[in-house]
């Protein structure tokens, strides 16, 4: 059992809420649409021990600055994807029009419209993490599909993976 401050990254509002419901044995604290920095930042540190959910790709994935030690670990739930409203979809079919490449997932424009984005959320989000080069903590990438050859080749290289199939997995790789 790990303790500490950790934070939690869900892709959407509609997913950290799903999530938030499923925490009952850990201290929670989420972010709210509207909140400001301070407001969120004051109530997790707050906390000695527990989950703080935010979105991903949100002011706090990308824009604050928390002092080394303040968390422990981080969780990023899902892929982080863009949503594939008819904006990204045509957007998807220009690059590929553009571009050439593959069908659907092999796409240069899947690539620069969801792939890219989705890479630069996650990597952002775990900087939240590291804030020196003597830091360490533990990154949580919460699911499989990051083991996949595509997923896993553009994550950076120092980042040790560890397949995790359930709790137990879970567990001994933290």
């Amino acid at each position: 059992q790990r303790g500490g401050r950790w934070l939690l990254f869900a892709s959407s509002w509609s997913h950290l809420r799903l999530i938030e419901s499923h925490l009952r044995y850990a201290p929670t604290v989420a972010s709210e649409p509207g909140e400001t920095d301070m407001e969120f930042l004051s109530r997790f540190q707050a906390m000695q021990k527990g989950v703080g959910l935010a979105v991903l790709g949100g002011a706090y994935a990308e824009g604050i600055d928390l002092p080394t030690g303040v968390i422990e670990g981080i969780i990023i739930a899902g892929l982080g994807m863009p949503p594939p409203h008819a904006l990204n979809k045509a957007l998807k079919k220009w690059f590929d029009k553009r571009l050439g490449g593959g069908r659907g997932r092999r796409s240069r424009g899947f690539d620069y419209v969801f792939r890219f984005p989705a890479l630069k959320r996650v990597v952002q989000a775990a900087g939240r993490l590291i804030r020196s080069a003597d830091h360490r903590g533990t990154l949580i990438l919460a699911d499989d599909r990051w083991m996949k050859p595509g997923q896993r080749s553009l994550l950076p290289m120092h980042w040790l993976a560890r397949p995790c199939w359930n709790i137990t997995s879970l567990q001994r790789a933290l």
